[in-house]
């Protein structure tokens, strides 16, 4: 259908969509007014059925107004005329801060990131995809099929996996795509990264997304926080058996007034490579309005070896202390 509205902070996984043209996971036409954030289609299928005219994506089938930033599509599409990995036709709007990864087959105007664009704009975005055109007389767009100036900027694709340039994107190596400085140079905000902005949109390494760039901004922190069992109440506190779990608490302000049980010895010894610059923990309750106030039973046993080497005020295990810790 038709979009003009806000979404955002959606995960769209695993599904199967066929329909004749303008055809999208999120949306068919994304229209003037939209504001879509973080919306991101994992895996699946979408196929568009019609013959000629197809405006398919991952995403959208076709973008002719609104904003779209940090969103990203692994799907597979497929249909005739404008596929595109995140969307098939982009005649307005912008597009930034985005990528595509799955799979794009074609018979015209197909493309890894958008099949064709005549308006608007796409910045700062990246397609590292497989894409096929069927038909003999044009050869598949590694990022895009431009018609017009100044539509695609600061954005790349992977010459090595589909090598044709049909816009202004610029065609580099997968090993040149896992390397930060190559997206820096063209403003891209990196976490651990001031120069282009603290907004900390992307980040890289070699262990996520093939080393492309992601958005997960928790790139040299090194760990997961893990859901403790139990539900914090006095008779069923949560758990903490595991650095994991207790870098939990401090990532859920509102597990703060809970109730929690160390069940065994914590080697706390990798937080000294925490942090952009080796800060270590990351304090629980640590700005001047927060407040730890529930219960922490340590059990008899010991964190050990916690590193913290910070300029901030309100620094240990705990910032502000306001509850119970015990044993």
């Amino acid at each position: 259908g038709n979009l003009s509205g806000e979404v955002f902070d959606l995960n769209l996984t695993s599904f199967s969509i066929s329909a004749a043209t303008n055809v999208g996971a999120l949306a068919g036409t994304l229209q003037t007014g939209a504001t879509i954030t973080s919306v991101f289609v994992n895996q699946g299928t979408i196929a568009s059925t019609a013959t000629g005219l197809s405006n398919v994506g991952g995403v959208f089938g076709e973008v002719e107004g609104g904003l779209v930033t940090t969103s990203y599509s692994t799907a597979s599409v497929t249909g005739d005329e404008n596929v595109g990995g995140f969307v098939g036709l982009v005649t307005g709007g912008e597009i930034n801060n985005s990528y595509v990864r799955g799979e794009v087959n074609g018979v015209t105007n197909a493309a890894g990131f958008a099949g064709n664009i005549t308006g608007g704009l796409i910045d700062k975005s990246y397609a590292a995809n497989s894409v096929t055109a069927s038909d003999a007389t044009e050869d598949p767009a590694g990022f895009a099929n431009q018609t017009g100036v100044d539509l695609v900027t600061n954005s790349y694709y992977d010459s090595d996996i589909t090598s044709t340039n049909n816009s202004d994107a610029t065609g580099e190596s997968t090993v040149n795509l896992n390397l930060e400085a190559t997206f820096t140079a063209v403003g891209w905000d990196f976490v651990c990264e001031t120069d282009n902005g603290t907004e900390d949109i992307w980040s890289i390494n070699t262990a996520n997304n093939d080393g492309y760039p992601n958005f997960d901004s928790i790139e040299n922190l090194f760990i997961e926080a893990i859901v403790p069992d139990g539900d914090g109440s006095v008779g069923n506190p949560y758990l903490i058996s595991s650095l994991g779990n207790l870098y939990w608490i401090t990532e859920n302000p509102t597990s703060w007034t809970a109730n929690f049980e160390q069940i065994n010895n914590i080697d706390a010894s990798s937080t000294s490579e925490w942090g952009c610059n080796n800060e270590g923990w990351i304090v629980i309750a640590n700005a001047v309005s927060e407040t730890f106030s529930g219960t922490y039973n340590g059990g008899g046993f010991a964190i050990e070896n916690l590193f913290i080497d910070s300029s901030e005020s309100n620094v240990g295990l705990f910032g502000n202390l306001s509850g119970g810790v015990f044993d």
